[in-house]
């Protein structure tokens, strides 16, 4: 990328954190009552809807939080107006570069005046009817928690840091900032969302940490100090230059002279002597992990490594089987297409890991793994409704424990045996610095005494009269006493089991819950059962919280997949918009109710005109409406 391009990058982004800063910071004093000062009003004035009180406390909880990692009052609101104009400007980057890809229908390129606002407009007119263009915030919010499924840590709308909303005329700027015609070929490269990062410090600000004068130190006092200080963007040799004389030199040491590595890697460092052999792995066994990741540069070209090296652990047939499957590549997948429609995802959830202490890089990082196992996704068409979901990444934030002493004193209290709690606070204590520290600190060395006499003491408490003994007292109730094992002679009587005492589940113990919900089936996030919703199920049926959790959730789902409605309009629309958008009695004639789209993959009839919408969409037309359905 060419000087005067990140030049033009540079200006957008000083420009859209100078205007969602100023923004946030006027509603969080005159809406919110929380000041730049850090001095917060003891409740939600009067003047504030049911909502937006709901949203304060969602604010204060926040701020309160980063008082109890160690920042005064004004840094502590000062770092979340920044964590919110990040965040904020993220997303619509991310969203101009999904456009670019056609991952996603067009949405902020033309604001209001977007194709896919307009469909979904077409589908329940009252959106555009609404104030303050609150139905386009509808829409785009959808995109939010559509794309959340697979980018949690960017787009979850649940984070503290998607409460504010820039206003009208804020976000019409920050629009024009991004769609303007310097920028207009930035937004199809990997690597634009992390200059966006490396922009959005600027330099008088690293400068202002550095002299004393400004009221800056020589050494940097805290994380988000020493993450921005020492803030590089790392050449692209550079970054070639190390992973080929690792990741790539690991890959000839196992395949062999004949791998396509040694034309891919130019910049591998090769000697005179022959090359050592080491014991050959499945791909999906390797483990490569970069301990201050950023915004993920190595891991994007370790990505590229890694589609070759699957694809010639596939084509030999003599490759071991994985640790994780038991199977061989070519075991598990038949052909080369089955492969390279898995192997996008195999890479981010099996292979790639990172570690930063900016909580800011995680979103960056997963991001650009995201939409790096979108384009090889492209590169070998398959199309967007065969492309399997990532479910999740390997991008952790080093960050400290709780800081709220009375919180660890009180949950560590609950812990029995009480070793259990001296272990925890130790545990808490070590981690203070993990902020700071990352992945050079090794809490495991530290613990390391604790441990072992908190084993200590476990074995003398085993060895100790009384200790419940046998596997029946251990789970807390008598052994099953199983009578009638055989058939009498000529008896087709099966065996018969005593009946339990119809009290015996209230009376296992909590450890025993946590043992039968481990043998229920994994649950993963966003599907029926997840992780939301229904908690008072745990409570009315302690014996199978997973199982009864998954009923209750698939209970509440199957209205909605009855009538065929996609579930963002199925949560948002009924709930959140007024009746002029759910089409009142005046809106019948045109409206007629709102109409709840579905998803659509590309080529799919609109159910209007008969045409096809163009463009492949992200996972089978990400936010493509499908002919509406009446939902009743």
């Amino acid at each position: 990328m060419y000087k005067y391009t990140r030049n033009a990058i540079e200006r957008a982004t000083q420009r859209a954190r100078r205007l969602t800063e100023y923004d946030f910071s006027s509603q969080l004093e005159g809406t919110f009552d929380v000041h730049r000062d850090g001095k917060l009003a003891a409740k939600a004035g009067g003047h504030l809807s049911a909502r937006q009180a709901f949203e304060r406390e969602r604010i204060a909880a926040a701020i309160e939080h980063k008082r109890a990692a160690g920042l005064n009052a004004n840094d502590s609101v000062a770092d979340y107006l920044r964590d919110t104009a990040f965040t904020t400007l993220n997303r619509f980057v991310a969203l101009k570069m999904l456009e670019a890809r056609e991952l996603v229908q067009e949405c902020i390129t033309k604001g209001e005046q977007s194709t896919g606002y307009r469909e979904f407009c077409g589908l329940a007119p009252g959106l555009a009817l609404l104030p303050d263009s609150a139905g386009y915030r509808i829409y785009i919010e959808s995109l939010f928690d559509e794309l959340s499924t697979e980018v949690k840590v960017l787009f979850d709308r649940r984070d503290p840091s998607s409460v504010l909303w820039p206003k009208r005329a804020t976000f019409e700027q920050l629009l024009e900032f991004l769609n303007a015609g310097e920028l207009a070929r930035v937004w199809s490269e990997d690597e634009t969302i992390g200059w966006v990062y490396q922009y959005f410090n600027s330099k008088e600000e690293r400068q202002a940490m550095r002299d004393p004068r400004q009221g800056g130190s020589q050494a940097p006092r805290n994380s988000r100090e020493l993450a921005v200080r020492n803030q590089f963007f790392t050449p692209r040799y550079v970054v070639r230059f190390l992973v080929d004389n690792t990741v790539g030199r690991l890959w000839l040491e196992m395949y062999g002279e004949a791998t396509s590595l040694t034309r891919h890697c130019e910049f591998l460092v090769r000697s005179d002597e022959p090359t050592r052999s080491r014991p050959r792995k499945d791909p999906r066994d390797l483990r490569l992990l970069d301990p201050a990741c950023g915004s993920g540069h190595f891991l994007l070209y370790c990505f590229d490594l890694l589609l070759a090296i699957y694809e010639e652990a596939w084509q030999d047939e003599g490759w071991p089987a994985s640790q994780v499957t038991g199977k061989t590549l070519r075991e598990d997948y038949h052909d080369l297409h089955a492969l390279r429609r898995a192997v996008p995802a195999l890479i981010v959830e099996h292979n790639l890991h990172g570690v930063d202490i900016d909580p800011r890089c995680a979103q960056i990082a997963a991001l650009a793994l995201w939409l790096r196992a979108q384009r090889a996704w492209q590169d070998a068409k398959v199309p967007a409704a065969e492309r399997p979901r990532i479910r999740r990444t390997h991008i952790v934030v080093a960050e400290p424990m709780p800081g709220d002493a009375a919180l660890v004193d009180e949950f560590a209290a609950r812990l029995d045996p009480p070793l259990l709690g001296d272990l925890f606070k130790k545990m808490v204590a070590e981690c203070r610095l993990a902020g700071e520290l990352g992945s050079l600190l090794r809490v495991e060395r530290a613990i390391a005494a604790e441990v072992a006499r908190a084993r200590e003491q476990f074995v003398r408490r085993r060895q100790a009269p009384g200790f419940p003994r046998g596997r029946g007292a251990d789970r807390g109730r008598a052994p099953v006493v199983r009578r009638g094992r055989g058939r009498r002679a000529g008896s087709a009587a099966p065996p018969v089991r005593r009946r339990r005492d119809p009290g015996h589940r209230a009376r296992r113990p909590a450890a025993d819950t946590l043992r039968r919900g481990a043998d229920e089936p994994a649950l993963r996030r966003g599907q029926p059962g997840g992780e939301e919703g229904a908690g008072g199920e745990l409570a009315a049926h302690p014996e199978r919280p997973l199982r009864r959790l998954r009923g209750a959730r698939c209970a509440t789902a199957a209205p909605a997949r009855a009538a065929g409605c996609h579930h963002l309009t199925h949560r948002l629309l009924p709930l959140e918009l007024p009746d002029v958008a759910r089409g009142g009695a005046a809106e019948r004639g045109a409206a007629g109710g709102v109409r709840r789209p579905r998803l659509r993959r590309a080529g799919q009839r609109d159910g209007r005109g008969g045409s096809v919408l163009p463009g492949e969409g992200a996972r089978g037309g990400l936010m493509r409406p499908r002919r509406a359905r009446w939902c009743g």
